[in-house]
């Protein structure tokens, strides 16, 4: 695989000398589901806003041409007090992307909304929906580009169990397109299912890059990260 994307020793300080990534190496290949791990405060959204140029590094440098690919964000936080219906801020968004023609992005939402069954709920006020369908609405936003490379933090954050898994084959099934994931997570056990490689990250530093076949026999993920780490990990703690 190609890499796409280089960390070479980037560090992140903050004010009062606070340290949120400290000499970070790593790579992504195309085409790949990679996973970057970490208890609270491990740097994990760091690393994300760094890959995103929205903060620039301390020191160090991020090896990646952005002006190549069609790249789409999922935030961990919510998108806004939306006020508009969840069809007009879709087309709205869609219009400023400027890839399709009015009747092609009209029948693109409409297929969209109705593959995340959500189409029942286009006529509702995004700010007035549930935290799960919320995170729908930006999926669909997310997948409105056809991006090359999808940087997703807590993607599946208030999702119920079925959607859950609805969201993991969605994963895979762009990976099988040929695109190039990038999910920032506390939830161990849900990335083991999807993951090619994994990003260790703790206290800044990190821990370990690793393939899910490098496991020992029998070691789940969550097994790894407490052994690697040394210290209880709580699946449950948000960042």
């Amino acid at each position: 695989m190609n890499k796409i994307i280089e960390f070479l020793n980037v560090t992140k300080c903050y004010k009062d000398n606070v340290v949120a990534v400290n000499n970070l190496s790593f790579s992504v290949n195309r085409g790949e589901i990679f996973g970057i791990l970490g208890r609270n405060g491990a740097g994990k959204t760091t690393t994300i806003k760094i890959l995103l140029n929205y903060i620039f590094p301390s020191d160090g440098k991020v090896d990646f041409d952005r002006t190549r690919y069609r790249i789409a964000y999922i935030p961990e936080e919510n998108i806004g007090d939306r006020k508009e219906k969840v069809w007009d801020f879709l087309y709205y968004m869609g219009r400023l992307m400027g890839f399709y023609s009015p009747p092609e992005l009209k029948n693109k939402i409409e297929q969209l909304l109705s593959d995340y069954e959500i189409l029942n709920k286009k006529n509702n006020q995004f700010s007035k929906l549930s935290k799960g369908m919320q995170q729908k609405v930006k999926w669909i936003l997310c997948c409105l580009n056809d991006p090359d490379i999808l940087i997703l933090d807590e993607p599946t954050n208030g999702l119920d169990p079925l959607s859950k898994r609805k969201m993991r084959d969605w994963f895979l099934q762009m990976k099988e397109k040929g695109k190039t994931l990038i999910i920032s997570s506390h939830l161990l056990f849900e990335m083991e299912k999807v993951c090619d490689r994994f990003l260790l990250l703790h206290k800044g530093k990190k821990i370990n890059e690793v393939n899910i076949n490098e496991l020992q026999e029998n070691e789940t993920l969550e097994d790894y990260f407490i052994r690697m780490v040394g210290e209880s990990y709580s699946p449950s703690e948000n960042k």
